[in-house]
């Protein structure tokens, strides 16, 4: 399994595992030797690797998706590189626009590997999509781990969309992952007007700290014994908070 897939018109660095952006290279790159042998293993399911911390809170996909819309599937294009993994394409038309701002019409990539969604796509069908484009061209992408799903099966999921417009405030959620103590650690959430909220981890290492709309900071105390973990959803040191909303940021030992 090699580092790169051909796209039309475009050499791709990192392999579409879950969510594009630097951490797809970075795991790619980091952690290949790792990647193969599950891949080897589950090259066959939907099983997706995840970014963290697990699962996907919608009130982060949501807010944090370029765009949430319900759409049709028109039209599925399968291509098989030589030498590199397959991939489809997914053509879509909107039928509803629930947030975000998209085209009446756009293309769904995905590789055929352990980040594909875990329903299947099936030309006519209706969609609740979270999509997110793709650097350099015009390809969107959905998060494997997230909540993207048949619209049929998304009824407790749009109505859990419904509720978020009448909440105030977010929430942020922390948690460590492959460090010596994981309860009793005191993460810190620094708003941009330097009022400052905290709550300390629990037994799993997890946490959560409800916060006013803002632009944070957070980090663990003391921050010299940890680093963002490659997998994290959200960078940390820029963590936007709307009504609503909410983050999610994975930390490791240095």
């Amino acid at each position: 399994m090699g580092c790169h897939s051909d796209l039309p018109g475009q050499k791709w660095p990192g392999v579409f595992l879950s969510k594009v952006g630097r951490q797809i290279e970075l795991y790619c790159c980091v952690r290949a030797a790792i990647a193969y042998a599950l891949i080897s293993l589950i090259a066959t399911g939907a099983v997706a690797l995840c970014q963290g911390p697990q699962p996907r809170r919608l009130c982060a996909e949501y807010f944090n998706s370029r765009a949430v819309v319900v759409a049709r599937l028109m039209r599925i294009q399968h291509f098989q590189p030589k030498d590199t993994q397959d991939y489809y394409l997914y053509h879509l038309k909107v039928k509803k626009r629930l947030h975000g701002k998209l085209a009446e019409s756009f293309t769904v990539f995905e590789e055929n590997s352990s980040g594909r969604a875990t329903f299947d796509w099936k030309r006519g069908q209706s969609y609740l999509l979270f999509v997110d484009p793709m650097t350099g061209n015009k390809l969107y992408a959905i998060d494997g781990c997230g909540h993207s799903n048949l619209v049929d099966k998304a009824e407790s999921t749009l109505r859990e969309i419904d509720a978020l417009k009448t909440l105030r405030g977010g929430l942020i959620e922390a948690a460590l992952y492959d460090v010596k103590q994981m309860s009793g650690v005191t993460i810190l959430a620094i708003r941009s007007d330097g009022k400052h909220y905290q709550a300390s981890t629990l037994a799993d290492g997890r946490v959560q700290i409800r916060v006013p709309p803002g632009t944070y900071r957070i980090l663990p105390v003391p921050a010299k014994g940890f680093s963002t973990d490659i997998f994290s959803y959200d960078d940390p040191k820029n963590v936007k908070i709307v009504d609503g909303s909410c983050a999610q940021v994975l930390f490791t030992q240095k």
